[in-house]
């Protein structure tokens, strides 16, 4: 029998809906009208070889015109991700990467700028390039600069999508420097459920 993807009291519905409106938030994955069967639903979730699914995903960016090094750390943040257990930051993020790079909205050549840079404090702009490398050459600054002058505040803008921010808390801790990470949705608008909700009520800013 055919079991509707989403319903009123179906919390499937929080990963199937297409949220409203046309900005960097908007989910382009899923139909919401979508059907799966019940065998679909029992099915065991299949095991993919990080190494082959990384591989896999690194490809179709490099299909996107996207540089081969910048597509590889990408494909990497995402499988990560997904192996951290963060999965709506891992490689279901694909379709939405190349749809907006194709809108323009995410540079795949963006470089990082200095914007700003006195004790202590470092403001860098990303030129809407890829968060996953953006946000990494931001964070090898800061650390640096955290080393050479006891601490950093660092504030990156225009960067595309960071994806999962431990993976810099990671890097800081890996460096021993303590890291508090936070982000925003830069006018955005996205909205995200409050912790155990499934309709979206607050903003993803800090």
């Amino acid at each position: 029998s055919s079991i509707p993807a989403i319903s009123a009291n179906n919390p499937a519905e929080c990963a199937v809906r297409k949220p409203p409106g046309d900005h960097p938030g908007t989910s382009i994955a899923f139909d919401p009208m979508t059907t799966f069967t019940r065998q679909d639903l029992e099915a065991p979730m299949p095991t993919i070889d990080p190494a082959v699914l990384t591989e896999f995903a690194t490809e179709i960016f490099r299909n996107t015109n996207i540089p081969p090094e910048t597509a590889a750390q990408v494909a990497k943040s995402l499988v990560l991700a997904n192996l951290k257990g963060h999965d709506s930051h891992g490689v279901i993020r694909i379709i939405e990467y190349v749809d907006w790079v194709e809108r323009g909205w995410t540079n795949p050549t963006g470089k990082l700028e200095i914007e700003r840079e006195q004790p202590c404090i470092l403001i860098l702009n990303g030129n809407f390039g890829f968060g996953q490398v953006i946000g990494r050459e931001a964070l090898t600054l800061g650390i640096a600069k955290a080393k050479r002058e006891g601490a950093c505040i660092l504030s990156l803008r225009q960067s595309g999508h960071l994806g999962r921010v431990g993976e810099f808390a990671e890097m800081a801790a890996d460096a021993g420097i303590a890291c508090f990470a936070m982000t925003n949705t830069h006018g955005g608008g996205v909205l995200v459920a409050p912790h155990g909700g499934c309709e979206r009520r607050l903003s993803a800013n800090p």
